[in-house]
């Protein structure tokens, strides 16, 4: 009896989910050919497998190159993996009614021929019973019959033989679609399937090849029988046919059936069915090829065709006497259509048209070598068609060659191409790539042997052509290293490596829209002889003619053993006018053959970038890079630093260290790509690691002026170290006057026993361009930087400080990069010590202008490495308007100091916030209030303060200087560490611009390590301040964020504080606009979200009002509004723009009056006037910290101590004024 059995064909690569369950035994192993393991459950480690192995639910099966496994399941389905494959057995369960299975393969091939009981189980009750293959992006599944799936790297295919299977994309599971017998579908990344389409009969016959074991596993000479507890079946497998995806341009089979009319004497008969199939095309012979069709019919039939090249020949006869098998050949100059005709003896016909095909051919010379260790030269050609596989190639040996089972050959040059040709016979391997063409493909192969050797080798009909739609010759210097130096092999020994791409090329379609190739690239070129193992190569290359794509840029890699790792980075100018970068990561083999054949063979991912339009030439720009590196290695022993050397010294090949950009006119684009080369002497014994820092003061220097800096930096900062290998990423920024941006590359290396060699080469494109710039410089008076106890030292910043308009955003953003001058050597990354600094910052163009201060901490993170957090705060105009911004850079945690550089870069992107407050514009240069006189209440943490400096600018060309912007930094002691929420409350006064009283509470969050970054203090300041200097007196309000450092060895703090400032009346007008305060903590109004912008307390938690009399004077202070940043939380601010009173005489300054709650609250606070003179009067409030007020009315009813300043006017008995304060 006949059983019905199903092919199922997979082929794909990608990565599964493992399932994890309770081993059952499924199947066996049933045949066997070469190594093949088994992962029990998924988990290592992996187990050998032999005939009869047993089989469990979850366990994957690998095979290795040229090995193949067959699998019987228990209801005797069979599954056949071909080499290179691994099958993970994701669902088995069967019995007497059901049936249900699921394989997942990750990769490589496999066939299964599941048993005709199965699929009437699955025809019975689809619902409840399956058998599906899935892949990355398919799943088909059994409705019956036979059928076969096959996956690609971008899509899958189903091809049914009889019966029907029903497929979706993975994705799309909705969208499932029936393919019926004798159809065929495609299933592309997240689309549906294609509609099906009808196949021809011989349609999948190279994948079948590969699931086919040539052999199984022997015992001696004997051929182990398979004995099976299982009811085995033996199904039939389908007839073979060869499948072509949609993709491909091989010429589609059409057919004409013509048939004579019946009469009454037209005899019946079985009706004609013939194949038509190109089966070689063979290398021309002066000027011709040789293409050999086959036909192939159920019945003798005698064969024309003919050609056309401009207009069709002639019929021709191929036979005169009828026979069901034909070979013909056909001989062509060039491109062609052919027209076959068959016909029986009936009259009956089949035609069948190509459609036009492309032949191409090469020849090739090189050598060849055996596993005998015998080698000799070689010439040779190859012939094929485009995307057709029926190509052949040939090679001749100038001697017989001995051979046991493999070979290896190639040769070539930069001028005809590269080639490589390698087997055994059963699996030989072919590769040419041209300038224009890649040749390529793998099968059979047939061997003529003379004396006993090698004399030449012909592949079968298996060579694919492929045009290439991006072409470059990449030409650099070979270095290597001999145990005592580094040398480079120059002239005749330069490497010379072509890289290409086939199929489709589309160029991004908008600006920094990338379109990245990971399929269908390809490099292969020559390395000069070496006799060490690990070689590194680097250069330029260029394409700009014979290319609708033009490319100039500059690649590099590195060789160990059989294995390359490439580095590509460059300009590149498409047909319609669109220019970019490109990249790609070459990698592949090193087929170093014998000693006269050093070839490598890589597959490239490339990458487009577009960056503008309008190219049509390829213009460049190019200059030296300016700066240094220095670092050392890890791991090993011995001496292992990397002293600071200055990169234009290093000159080891054709790059030098330079960028690289395109330039319209004069103009260089602000993007490019760059090299850096590398080497030198080293004392590091069996390193493991590399950590190398880069920076300098010119990047492409495309002003011509050394004047002006370019400021860079970058590192590598995990490199490896392997047998004289080095491998790792670079990571930078720069930061020119008009923009500032990302640098990334690769780092290759060669070590030797005392020197070393190694290139960065990436590319560099801009994120932001920047609308303004303010140079902060070095002098004794800015940009200080401060240690231990806030300790002043001598070093001094240089850097820029630039971004967009964030004047006009919602959210802006800022960027810094500089360095340190620090020629006493003060700062000491490498010792875990911890800075401060500071510098104001001052910038205008036209009518825009911006004055405030920026400062913050150089944190240790736990892993060495620094983070620069930073804070800025400042008053700004734009063309209109004025108002405040504030902002933080690089807050995250993130590593952006260069610890033996002592450079930096910050990063505010989208974190820069500014609120306009009124029309007009700020002083230019205004004078800052130095505050001073700092001291600290007493605490349980014994904080004391040693060094203090401070300073606010307001806004005066306003009454009433109603906002500003500061900063106060300190430093001192402390006994014991703060603990989870911790406060220290400070006094003091205003010396210089302002004449007044100044007070603050830091509310503490952070004594200890945030995001890996130890020793850190962080925290938010809520203060105020009472100015005398100006006319009325004026008090107000001071919020900033608080970041510092500590050192719990010497028990030294620090801290600054980086604020705005905002005048009482001011602040009260906007909080409570119209009089009407927010209670609720939501529905903010505008003027409110704009202090909230500045995270500045706007929520209403309290009202109360005090009044009384004493030492001339009767005080009333009416609605104190208390503040905090939530309904019912805390105060933390309060102020009034109501005090009131009358006066009999001067007051006693210093002398306190007391005033009692009258509602609102219940208590007392001191009133104590501190000034009385010229119409103007300023005093401070505090309730005795023994007696705490309690409000109460509010969303929060609670006790709270008061402490602020107030101030105003008086004048015929009456006095008027203002008050803002802390609450703790």
């Amino acid at each position: 009896m006949l059983r019905l059995k199903i092919l199922i064909l997979i082929a794909f690569i990608s990565f599964l989910f493992l399932s994890n369950a309770l081993a059952q035994e499924v199947g066996k192993i049933t045949a066997l050919e070469g190594k093949v393991d088994i992962l029990r459950g998924g988990k290592p480690p992996a187990v050998m497998v032999k005939i009869n192995e047993p089989v469990y639910l979850n366990d994957i099966i690998r095979t290795k190159t040229d090995s193949r496994a067959e699998l019987t399941f228990r209801d005797g389905t069979v599954v056949k993996i071909a080499p290179r494959s691994r099958i993970d057995i994701s669902e088995y369960f069967a019995d007497a009614h059901s049936f249900r299975v699921t394989l997942n393969i990750p990769r490589g091939k496999a066939g299964a021929f599941v048993a005709k009981e199965s699929v009437e189980k699955i025809k019975a009750f689809p619902k409840a019973n399956r058998f599906e293959i899935k892949t990355p992006i398919a799943v088909a599944g059994v409705r019956g019959t036979n059928y076969v799936v096959a996956h690609y790297p971008t899509y899958s295919t189903v091809t049914v033989l009889t019966g029907k299977v029903y497929c979706y994309n993975l994705h799309i599971p909705e969208r499932v679609v029936e393919v019926g017998a004798g159809q065929a579908t495609v299933i592309r990344e997240k689309l549906p399937p294609e509609l099906p389409k009808p196949l021809t009969s011989k349609e999948i016959q190279s994948e079948q090849k590969d699931i086919t074991p040539s052999k199984v596993e022997r015992e001696g000479n004997i051929e182990k029988p398979f004995v099976s507890e299982y009811p085995l079946r033996n199904p039939e497998e389908p007839t073979a046919v060869n499948f072509y995806p949609e993709t491909s341009s091989e010429p589609r089979l059409s057919t004409k059936e013509t048939t004579p009319p019946i009469t009454e004497t037209t005899k019946i008969t079985e009706s004609l069915s013939v194949n038509f199939m190109l089966y070689s095309i063979e290398a021309p012979i002066s000027g011709e090829w040789k293409i050999t069709y086959k036909v192939e019919a159920n019945k003798p039939v005698i064969v024309r065709y003919r050609t056309k090249t401009s207009d069709w020949d002639e019929w021709k006869d191929v036979n005169t006497t009828a026979q069901n098998n034909i070979d013909f050949s056909i001989n062509v100059y060039g491109s062609y259509e052919i027209q076959i005709k068959a016909t029986d003896s009936y009259g009956n016909n089949k035609e069948w048209s190509s459609s036009i095909v492309y032949p191409k051919s090469s020849t090739f010379s090189g050598n060849i070598a055996t596993d005998t260790s015998a080698n000799s030269s070689v010439t040779g050609n190859v012939a094929g068609a485009l995307t057709v596989d029926k190509g052949i190639a040939k090679l001749t040996a100038s001697s017989p060659v001995s051979f046991n089972s493999t070979f290896k050959a190639g040769g070539g040059n930069a001028t005809e191409g590269y080639w490589i040709l390698k087997g055994p016979t059963s699996s030989s391997y072919f590769r040419l790539l041209t300038p224009t063409y890649l040749f390529t493909g793998s099968g059979d192969s047939t061997l003529t042997m003379e004396s006993g050797g090698i004399k030449s080798v012909t592949t079968e009909p298996w060579i694919e052509v492929k045009e290439l739609s991006l072409s470059a010759k990449f030409t650099g210097y070979h270095h290597y290293y001999d145990g005592t130096k580094i040398d480079e092999v120059q002239g005749g020994g330069q490497s010379t490596i072509l890289i290409g791409k086939t199929g489709e090329l589309i160029l991004p379609s908008s600006i920094n829209d990338t379109v990245t190739y990971k399929t269908e690239n390809y490099g292969i070129g020559y390395i000069p002889d070496v006799t060490q193992d690990t070689s590194m190569v680097w250069g330029n290359f260029q394409q700009n003619s014979g290319s609708s794509l033009k490319l100039k840029g500059y690649a590099g890699g590195i060789g160990e053993d059989s294995s390359q790792n490439y580095a590509i980075y460059g300009l590149y100018i498409g047909s319609d006018g669109s220019a970019g970068i490109l990249k790609g990561s070459p990698y592949g083999t090193n087929q170093n053959l014998y000693k006269e054949i050093h070839l490598i063979d890589i597959e490239p991912a490339f990458t487009f970038k577009k960056k503008t339009v309008g190219y049509s030439t390829m213009s460049t720009w190019s200059d030296y890079i300016q700066g240094s590196y220095q670092g050392y290695f890890t791991g090993g022993s011995g001496t292992p630093t990397i002293s600071k050397q200055d990169i234009s010294n290093t000159s080891y090949g054709v790059i030098g260290s330079a960028t690289l950009s395109l330039k319209k006119g004069s103009n260089p684009e602000s993007w490019g790509v760059f090299g850096i080369e590398l080497g030198g002497s080293h004392s590091a014994t069996l390193p493991t690691g590399l950590k190398l820092e880069f920076s300098g003061d010119s990047w492409d220097n495309r002003d011509a002026s050394y004047t002006t800096p370019d400021y860079w930096l970058g590192s590598v900062s995990e490199a490896t170290v392997s047998s004289g290998k080095i491998q790792g990423t670079f990571q930078g920024r720069f930061m020119t006057p008009t923009h500032y941006g990302i640098i990334e590359g690769k780092m290759f290396g060669n070590l030797g026993s005392n020197k070393w060699v190694g290139i960065v080469i990436g590319g560099y494109e801009p994120i932001v361009e920047l609308s303004h710039l303010s140079n902060i410089v070095s002098d004794a008076n800015t940009s200080k930087i401060y240690k231990e106890n806030f300790a002043v030292t001598g070093a001094r910043i240089n850097s820029y400080l630039g971004g967009d308009s964030f004047w006009s955003k919602e959210q802006g953003s800022l960027y810094s990069m500089g360095k340190i001058n620090d020629s006493s050597n003060e700062i000491d990354f490498n010792s875990g010590s911890s800075y401060l600094w500071y510098a104001p910052t001052n910038w205008s163009s036209g009518s825009l202008r911006y004055s405030g201060y920026i400062g913050g901490r150089f944190g240790q993170k736990t892993d060495t490495s620094y983070n620069f957090s930073t804070y800025v705060a400042g008053i700004y105009n734009d063309s209109t308007n004025k108002g405040i911004f504030i902002g933080n850079l690089s807050t995250d945690g993130t590593s952006n100091v260069l610890s033996l550089e002592k450079r930096f870069f910050l990063e505010g992107e989208n974190n820069v916030k500014a609120v306009t407050l009124a029309a007009g514009s700020i002083p230019s240069s205004p004078s800052p209030a130095v505050v001073s006189n700092l001291s600290i209440d007493t605490n349980s943490y014994g904080i004391t303060l040693q060094n203090q400096e401070g300073y606010i600018i307001m806004d005066t060309n306003t009454n009433y200087y109603t906002f500003g912007a500061g900063l106060i930094g300190m430093g001192g002691t402390y006994n014991t560490v703060p603990t989870g929420l911790w406060d220290i409350t400070y006094t003091g006064s205003f010396e210089g611009g302002f004449q007044g009283s100044f007070g603050a509470l830091l509310k503490g969050n952070l004594w200890g390590t945030e995001n890996s970054v130890q020793n850190i203090i962080n925290g938010k300041t809520y203060g105020y301040f009472a100015d005398i200097t100006g006319t009325p007196f004026l008090t107000g309000i001071f919020v900033g964020e608080t970041l510092g450092t500590f050192d719990p060895t010497n028990k030294y703090w620090q801290a600054v504080t980086l604020g705005t400032v905002l005048e009482t009346a001011n602040f009260l007008s906007m909080a409570c606009p119209g009089g009407k305060c927010n209670t609720s903590g939501t529905n903010f109004t505008e003027e409110q979200e704009k202090l909230r912008k500045l995270n500045i307390p706007v929520v209403e938690v309290g009202r109360a009002s005090f009044s009384g009399s004493g030492n001339n004077l009767s005080v009333n202070m009416n609605n104190v509004i208390f503040f905090s940043t939530q309904a019912g939380q805390k105060p933390l601010l309060w102020s009034t723009a109501d005090i009131n009173g009358i006066y009999s005489g001067t007051p006693t300054l210093n002398q306190s009056v007391t005033l009692n709650a009258t509602s609102g609250a219940s208590g007392s606070v001191n009133f104590t006037p501190t000034y009385w003179s010229g119409g103007n009067w300023s005093a401070t409030i505090a309730n005795d910290i023994a007696y705490p007020i309690q409000l109460s009315g509010g969303s929060y009813n609670s006790s709270i101590n008061m402490q602020g300043a107030a101030s105003g006017v008086y004048g015929s008995g009456n006095f008027t004024g203002t008050a803002s304060g802390m609450a703790k």
